[in-house]
């Protein structure tokens, strides 16, 4: 009994600091993660004679848009963020309309080797694009798409809709077949079960791969490297990449840069985080 006596106590305190270990367990992760972003904006909005300044300050004394000025009026600013937003938004919808017909046939048509195309479409995406980039570079230049927009579109498409097809396919499962044949007995054709029935349910998972898809093509480098040489097609990762060249380095100009860059992904992800975080999970989870 005193055994027993000793044991609740020590029992209720562990379970008491439990919450509050992995609270700061949590809370050390956030800091490390964010901290980045939060350096990163912080040099941009300083005066330039604190950016050398050790040892640093975490907080500029006072707020300045110099750099964020002299990077929106650059010559090739505007010109490279228009050329990402083109490029990416149409990557973006190109692999969401193809995967979702393709998740969709995988999920719900049975036909010989439906699993096989599953398999190879999601090891397709398993190559890594530097691996890719000499023969997709080929194939452009026999199709006389290096330095055109629909060249980059294409060589992303090949890596966002592997992805988004496996999520998709994943999340479709998920979703009873029963909705599908009672849509059929009411007259509804493959196509307006999918339309009207199955994208609306698979929201959260059509969110997912949206965002995916959408940062993948924003933050690409090796084919926007190889694939657009000439100026006027070049996107934001690559302006950032001439950005800091050089022998000397311009940290202020480096860190706006990546700021504006990184700003529409964080617009974009707290806009759907709830969706996103919800259509991920269930497709990998279930699926």
């Amino acid at each position: 009994m005193k055994l027993m006596s000793r044991l609740i106590p020590t029992r209720r305190l562990t379970h008491a600091l439990l919450p509050a270990a992995r609270y700061s367990v949590l809370s050390v992760m956030a800091i490390v993660s964010v901290f980045p972003f939060f350096w990163m904006f912080s040099s941009s909005l300083r005066p330039p004679q604190e950016v050398w300044l050790f040892p640093p300050k975490l907080f500029p004394s006072r707020l300045s848009l110099g750099y964020m000025e002299r990077i929106i009026l650059h010559n090739t600013f505007v010109n490279n963020l228009l050329n990402s937003l083109i490029i990416s938004l149409s990557v973006t919808i190109l692999a969401i309309t193809f995967s979702i017909a393709a998740g969709y046939s995988i999920s719900r048509f049975k036909y010989r080797g439906r699993r096989l195309i599953a398999r190879l479409i999601l090891i397709a995406y398993m190559f890594p694009p530097v691996l890719l980039i000499i023969p997709m570079f080929r194939v452009m230049a026999e199709l006389h798409l290096v330095n055109t927009r629909i060249g980059l579109i294409i060589a992303q498409l090949a890596f966002c809709f592997p992805y988004a097809t496996w999520l998709l396919d994943a999340y479709f499962t998920t979703i009873p077949r029963e909705l599908d044949e009672a849509a059929g007995i009411d007259g509804a054709s493959p196509l307006g079960a999918l339309v009207r029935i199955i994208i609306p349910l698979a929201g959260p998972g059509i969110v997912a791969a949206t965002v995916f898809s959408f940062i993948l093509s924003w933050n690409d480098f090796i084919f926007s490297l190889v694939l657009a040489t000439a100026a006027e097609i070049r996107p934001l990762a690559i302006g950032l990449y001439q950005q800091s060249g050089g022998d000397l380095m311009v940290w202020g100009d480096i860190m706006a840069w990546s700021g504006l860059m990184t700003l529409p992904i964080f617009v974009f992800f707290l806009a759907l985080q709830k969706q996103f975080i919800y259509g991920l999970t269930a497709g990998s989870i279930k699926g």
